[in-house]
């Protein structure tokens, strides 16, 4: 029934991938990636549907690629073998697809596969897949990444068995910013924790109040402003304070009574925040709210109806950024240019 109820729906927004012609190529990575991957998220069937659709042996090649490239949107571990599956066709679009993919479904760097892939690297490529399959049995996505960012200074994460990728340290941050969920807050305590590196702790703290609507470095007003690594110290003083906090009760922290208390803070008593009765008050999140927290509020307005736009933690106040902001505030009727509610805490 799934299987059938997917095909329906793939017969009618797959069979013309119009964003497919473009790939692979530059318009591709900066424009139509992005429309296809909204669109698959507003109007394709789930990860699950997607996959016994493509097991069904229906769908034509331009059908696999367009899935290929817009499935990663979901970050979903239990896509992997569509993609070990297709690094071995003999189609050259379909292992560049593969490739490109995988990649971007584990929050990786885009690679570059004009050139095609040949059959030494769609070899290596299967076979890290198949190693990371093994690994995210036992971790969620987030974890290999912190692992990855970890390992360079000679630590790991308490527990973690398996590998995780060889990367610079800001592709694995980067990775995280795209992963990341509220369920991956204790990890990434765990991370800030053990690392010793100035650099990777102040990224980590940053990922840290995204996901906890805090704020522990404050934004530099004007010129003359002070802004020195004080400022930054003063803030890893504030997140070590916190989490002690956080951890009061137990070694683990809590996510969501993390996040009630961040909401009772601004004056909402909400027992639950991650639930459909929250959504008015994610409203406020992004429209009056740190622009650390869009990139969270983006996602929790996503599971309350809204439309797909995936935002920074990291980088959230690029041009591109405050535009897929705006569209979303748009999109919920709020005005940007209101300044009469900023007085108004989040969520008032």
């Amino acid at each position: 029934m799934i299987a059938a109820v997917a095909q329906l729906v793939l017969a009618s927004v797959v069979l013309q991938p119009v964003e497919v012609r473009y790939f692979p190529g530059s318009y591709f990575d900066s424009s139509e990636r992005v429309q296809l991957q909204a669109r698959a998220m507003e109007s394709w069937p789930g990860p699950s549907a997607l996959a016994e659709a493509w097991r069904s042996g229906d769908l034509t090649t331009e059908q696999r690629i367009a899935i290929l490239l817009a499935a990663p949107v979901h970050r979903d571990p239990s896509l992997l073998p569509l993609y070990r599956e297709a690094i071995q066709a003999r189609s050259p679009r379909l292992r560049q697809a593969a490739a490109y993919g995988y990649h971007d479904l584990i929050g990786d760097r885009l690679p570059d596969v004009r050139s095609g892939v040949g059959d030494g690297a769609a070899q290596r490529l299967a076979s890290e897949m198949d190693l990371l399959a093994e690994t995210l049995r036992r971790h969620p996505p987030v974890a290999i990444w912190l692992q990855a960012a970890l390992q360079s200074e000679g630590r790991s994460l308490p527990s973690f068995a398996g590998v995780a990728p060889q990367r610079t340290v800001a592709d694995c941050l980067k990775a995280v910013d795209t992963l990341m969920t509220f369920d991956d807050l204790d990890l990434l305590v765990q991370a800030y924790q053990l690392s010793e590196r100035r650099a990777t702790r102040i990224a980590l703290m940053r990922l840290i109040e995204g996901l906890t609507l805090s704020r522990f470095v404050p934004r530099s007003v004007g010129s003359t402003k002070a802004w020195g690594p004080e400022v930054y110290d003063r803030g890893l003083r504030e997140l070590d304070a916190a989490i002690a906090r956080w951890q009061s009760d137990g070694c683990a922290v809590d996510a969501t009574r993390v996040l009630a208390a961040s909401f009772a803070a601004m004056g909402v008593e909400l027992e639950d925040p991650r639930s459909p009765g929250a959504c008015v008050f994610w409203q406020n999140v992004l429209w009056a709210g740190d622009s650390g927290w869009w990139a969270l509020a983006a996602r929790q307005l996503y599971a309350c109806g809204g439309p797909w736009r995936e935002l920074s933690v990291l980088q959230p106040e690029s041009d591109v950024m405050r535009e897929r902001r705006l569209d979303l505030l748009r999109w919920f009727r709020l005005d940007p240019t209101d300044r009469m509610r900023t007085a108004a805490p989040p969520g008032s």
